[in-house]
């Protein structure tokens, strides 16, 4: 008779069954007893099982349960008996080792689920049950280790992963892989360990070496001395932390090699980075490519030969250096970020006024110190310079500056930069007065067609667009508009702006007919993709709603564009209580661009359920993507995401990012 198809086997744990679903334990059991013993390999004998194999001190040991279930037994049980792979005899010590479970005889439902390994280490059944009896007895690394052994079986007989058995054993491995799966990483191999530490910090890495003596002598190998070429001394000094001292930094630089090409000394202060240490770091920076020093110690003074001839991203902020370090890195500088409160961010340009060239430099950013006006009126040599970044370089102490330069008037600007800007990005964060002249003729760098984008935030007053187009005024004609009096343009060419692609405006009104003037060419050519448009102040006793809509219907001529994808909307306010779409047109307005996706919108004269409502309204009138704005907050912002989300819309906080350097064609 075949076994497998033994029907009084099978009745017996079919009425095992329905005694444990009716949860008639001992009922259950006495049936799975019986049906065990039918089987021929264990018929006659007394629950007897191997015992050379224990599996809990396999697992202690680091060893597979698998491995060691498949081995030759030599106990006295085993060479009698040896491994059985009746399924029904397995399914039954299953059942079992189940209705133990039940009956909190966790010890009892361990030894059937171990007896199942032995007699069928290849199936899933006992794996699956005994690690559900160690995670039970809050055995949990026991149980993780059982898990994986149960993987190696699957593997071994080619087990297909959409088997059921295999994806539970995934899953309830899942929850403990996370816990339990230890490795040293710098086991893997160095390509995977350099990327892993390559998202610590430097001090960070530093600890590392403190970990053991084998962590050190592995960190500190020749194969992973790029790990220490961005060296980084930065944050704040935690508790226990002493300024690096001379020797250590000589640890430090010989674990790179004694080749750094990425400095950071964000206070040189604080880490007491004098002009000995300096120097120090230097000798092992031949190669350096990124350097970045803020809040010196003490001036700078240091040989021509020390400075490091390969610079190529520079940052100085309340640094103060000599010539000598201007004469070294000016002809392999890319990028430049200065910022100072003090003139002397201005001499870096103006060493050797007829010789210096910053041939390779292309992005400039600079804050502080009021040097535009001086910048622009006697311009360096900078012949592929092609994004200007400028903030707080305001005409309070324009005099002073301007008392510091020659009276000759100084070169042309366009010559000077090979008339190459494309970006041209300039911010007041306080209200001062600007350098209206020095705009100006950055603006007109080959009458603007080079410019892609412009990013302007001040309170600059020219609704006309004059300056923009080209046509510097006195100091009476800016009076003159202030007090809304027509001023005369002056016979020059105008810009014209063919390649602009962005016009971001913060602050500064633009009215209708100046923003035609200034935009209609890259509009025709299709590559205007956004603008911004800062509505009129209202007035105390100024009426809601009318000005707003007279802003509107000067930008008539825009509606329609097809390549606008973003716009911005400042300051508006419509009518509290709309009657209908002419009292609020903003949302029509939107709707006419067919390919809007960012909308950024913020006004002073909304409260937030208001704002709230109006943004809802453009969400459905639009294909809008994202929204930016900085009115609703709190749980009215959560209830807006909420049904934004509904129509594909996502909403942020805040103004929408400005990015440096800027990508341009």
């Amino acid at each position: 008779m075949n076994i497998e198809r033994d029907p009084t086997v099978e009745a017996l744990i079919r009425d095992g069954r329905q005694a444990y679903a009716a949860k008639r334990f001992k009922q259950a059991l006495e049936c799975f007893t019986r049906a065990m013993k039918r089987c021929p390999c264990s018929k006659g004998k007394k629950r007897e099982r191997c015992t050379c194999k224990q599996f809990d001190k396999i697992a202690a040991e680091n060893r597979s349960v698998f491995h060691e279930a498949i081995s030759a037994c030599q106990c006295s049980v085993g060479k009698e008996f040896g491994a059985c792979d009746n399924s029904l005899h397995i399914q039954a010590l299953d059942y079992r080792a189940a209705s133990f479970e039940a009956l909190k005889e966790l010890g009892r439902a361990k030894k059937d689920a171990e007896w199942i390994l032995e007699l069928a280490p290849r199936a899933l059944d006992g794996y699956l049950r005994l690690g559900k009896v160690a995670g039970l007895q809050k055995n949990y690394e026991f149980a993780w280790k059982v898990y994986n052994s149960g993987l190696e079986a699957a593997a071994s007989t080619d087990t297909p992963a959409s088997h059921p058995k295999l994806q539970k054993l995934h899953a309830l491995r899942r929850p403990y892989h996370h816990k339990f799966f230890k490795q040293d990483p710098l086991q893997l191999p160095l390509d995977i360990v350099h990327i892993i530490l390559s998202f610590i910090s430097y001090r960070d890495l530093i600890m590392c070496t403190c970990v053991c003596w084998p962590w050190r002598k592995s960190l500190t190998s020749p194969g992973n001395h790029q790990l220490w070429r961005n060296m980084e001394l930065a944050g704040k000094i935690a508790k226990g932390w002493r300024s690096p001292t001379q020797q250590a930094i000589l640890k430090y630089l010989a674990n790179s090699g004694h080749d750094i090409r990425r400095l950071t000394l964000a206070n040189m202060k604080k880490y007491y980075i004098n002009n000995a240490k300096l120097q120090t770091i230097f000798r092992a920076a031949p190669n350096l490519e990124y350097l970045d020093m803020r809040e010196q110690m003490e001036t700078i003074k240091l040989p021509s030969r020390a400075w490091p001839k390969r610079i190529a991203h520079l940052r100085l902020s309340h640094i103060d250096v000599e010539p000598e370090f201007i004469d070294a890195i000016a002809g392999s500088v890319v990028s430049l970020d200065l910022h100072s409160e003090v003139l002397r961010p201005f001499w870096l340009f103006r060493p050797k006024p007829q010789t210096l060239e910053w041939s390779n430099l292309r992005y400039l950013r600079m804050s502080g110190g009021y040097i535009l006006s001086p910048l622009v009126g006697a311009p360096p040599l900078m012949p592929n310079l092609e994004q200007l970044w400028v903030k707080d370089l305001g005409g309070r102490e324009r005099r002073l500056v301007e008392s510091n330069l020659d009276s000759q008037e100084g070169p042309d600007i366009t010559a000077r930069w090979a008339g190459k800007l494309k970006v041209f990005v300039y911010v007041e964060s306080e209200l001062r007065d600007i350098h209206l002249e020095a705009l100006v003729d950055t603006l007109s760098v080959n009458h603007g067609d080079t410019l892609q984008h412009v990013d302007i935030t001040a309170e600059w007053y020219d609704p006309p667009g004059l300056s923009f187009m080209g046509e510097a005024f006195s100091d009476q004609e800016i009076f003159d508009l202030y007090e809304d009096r027509p001023v005369m343009p002056r016979p020059r060419d105008l810009n014209t702006y063919a390649n602009l692609r962005s016009l971001r405006l913060q602050r500064m009104r633009l009215d209708g007919e100046g923003a035609r003037r200034m935009l209609q060419k890259p509009l025709d050519g299709g590559k205007l993709s956004h603008f911004d448009i800062v509505f009129p102040t209202l007035g105390y006793t100024e009426a809601e709603g009318p000005s707003s809509v007279q802003r509107l219907r000067e930008f008539a001529w825009l509606q329609g564009a097809e390549s606008i994808r973003s716009l911005g909307v400042f300051e508006f306010r419509f009518r509290r209580h709309p009657r209908n779409d002419e009292d609020l047109p903003l949302k029509g307005f939107l709707a006419t661009f067919p390919h809007l996706e960012e909308l950024e919108a913020s006004s002073e004269y909304y409260d937030e359920q208001e704002f709230c409502m109006l943004l809802g309204d453009i969400i459905l009138a639009t294909k809008l993507k994202r929204i930016y704005q900085s009115v609703v907050k709190g749980a009215w912002l959560d209830k807006l995401r909420v049904a934004a989300a509904q129509n594909g819309v996502e909403i942020m906080f805040g103004p929408r990012p400005r990015e440096w350097p800027v990508q341009v064609l």
